[in-house]
């Protein structure tokens, strides 16, 4: 905790000697900023914008976790359907999130873009996860499952979901900090009318740099916000014995 206060600090400074030795024309000062950012939590338009990226970031994870599981566990059952993702995943990773925003532009409504766009950005890497944990799974369980003719509902709940979930949870915190990214990413592309990335990019066309760094602060505070809710998530999980703790 005090090494990245210290480090916060030292970014702080720097910041303020930048616009001490421009005169604040390229680098805001930290005053500005901060005061730009008190102005954003007390206008009523800072929680429209909020919730609005707050529905696309959650929107996105939703698709993303439950794709992502159904899929992995079906993609390990069927080469073919593996294939099939692989090929998939593969276009997607070498897709510029850029072109990506804007051929979406192309078949739907601006608002539903960033989601998408996090689905498509999120969902590789949350799936290889699952599935490499899926394939580590103890055989001899699933052979016990077998016998005791556990199948269906009955054996994802009482057996896989259980065994997945420290791959889940370690994933899914992952994911989510990427779905933050590339939703505001998508949102300053496709140009929303609400939402953090669209108050960036009118800051930006403005010219105002210490707005634009008020509100990526905003963003910085989402990411920071979602590790902590899965840092105790993750401890809600040891402590029920669902997940092993790390080994100090």
């Amino acid at each position: 905790m005090l090494v990245a206060l210290g480090t916060v600090i030292l970014i702080l400074v720097a910041l303020q000697a930048l616009s001490i030795a421009h005169s604040g024309l390229i680098f805001p000062s930290v005053p500005d900023i901060f005061g730009n950012l008190i102005r954003i939590f007390s206008t009523f338009g800072f929680y429209s914008d909020m919730a609005a990226t707050l529905i696309r970031i959650f929107a996105g994870f939703a698709v993303v976790l439950l794709s992502s599981v159904s899929m992995a566990i079906a993609s390990c059952r069927c080469n073919m359907f593996h294939s099939v993702v692989a090929t998939f995943m593969a276009i997607v990773k070498a897709t510029p999130l850029a072109s990506i925003a804007l051929i979406l532009f192309f078949f739907m409504k601006s608002g539903m873009i960033p989601s998408f766009a996090a689905f498509l950005l999120a969902f590789p890497m949350m799936f290889t996860y699952v599935r490499d944990s899926f394939l580590s799974l103890d055989r001899n369980l699933i052979a016990l499952c077998d016998i005791y003719e556990v199948k269906g509902f009955r054996r994802l709940v009482l057996f896989y979901l259980p065994s997945l979930a420290p791959a889940i949870v370690s994933s899914s915190k992952a994911a989510l900090s990427l779905i933050i990214k590339v939703v505001i990413s998508s949102e300053i592309l496709v140009y929303v009318r609400h939402g953090i990335g669209r108050r960036i990019e009118d800051a930006s066309l403005m010219l105002d740099a210490s707005m634009v760094f008020a509100w990526t602060i905003v963003a910085v505070l989402l990411c920071v916000l979602s590790d902590a809710a899965f840092g105790f998530l993750e401890r809600k999980l040891i402590g029920f014995g669902l997940i092993e703790g790390k080994s100090k």
